[in-house]
């Protein structure tokens, strides 16, 4: 990762900022790309690209490890300006971009030979969050980790989510506060990890 890359990351971020656009923090970004290239991942599913700040940093990770991210966005705005930024970034050929609502998506997936994740990150509606949830495990790769981002900030609107989490039997999680006001939910699944 160069440093001309980190000052187009910022400038991207400034950018989000200043526009109001729901970026994960520089720390997260870190985070994110530091696992994919520690655990050598290849396969990646993101549900909510926004901008595509939080898709650059993960597909940076991934051409070091020669693996490919699918991310999935529902704004026809946020969709239009994240395939710019991916082009400024030349990482289009390690990104999968869909305009599409992941809840409501099946052919593609099927379509494009793609199995399990590797790593999927849930970054959608605050409210939906369960249901990202419950559909993206099962699509899980065996040993896969799945991280929830805004889990403290917005814990009251993902609820349902947290009464899940809470009762299940199936998945270890921790909550990690990673940046200044917020924080990542880390689940694996338990029979893998005993």
């Amino acid at each position: 990762m160069t440093k001309l890359f980190l000052k187009k990351l910022n400038i991207l971020k400034q950018h989000g900022i200043e526009n109001k656009i729901p970026n994960i923090s520089y720390e997260i970004g870190m985070f994110l790309n530091m696992i994919i290239k520690n655990k050598n991942i290849k396969n990646v599913l993101e549900i909510g690209t926004a901008n595509g700040y939080s898709t650059i940093w993960m597909a940076e990770a991934l051409k070091a490890t020669g693996g490919m991210i699918t991310t999935f966005e529902i704004s026809i705005p946020s969709y239009k300006e994240a395939q710019e930024n991916f082009k400024k970034f030349k990482l289009n050929k390690y990104i999968d971009s869909i305009f599409e609502d992941f809840l409501k998506e099946d052919k593609i997936l099927k379509n494009k030979n793609i199995k399990k994740f590797d790593l999927i990150f849930i970054d959608g509606q605050k409210n939906k969050t369960l249901d990202f949830f419950n559909k993206a495990k099962k699509l899980l790769k065996d040993g896969g980790i799945i991280i929830v981002d805004d889990v403290i900030k917005f814990k009251n609107k993902m609820s349902e989510f947290y009464k899940y989490i809470e009762k299940q039997n199936k998945f270890y999680y921790i909550i990690l506060p990673i940046d200044i006001d917020d924080g990542i939910m880390m689940i694996i699944n338990k029979k893998l990890h005993k």
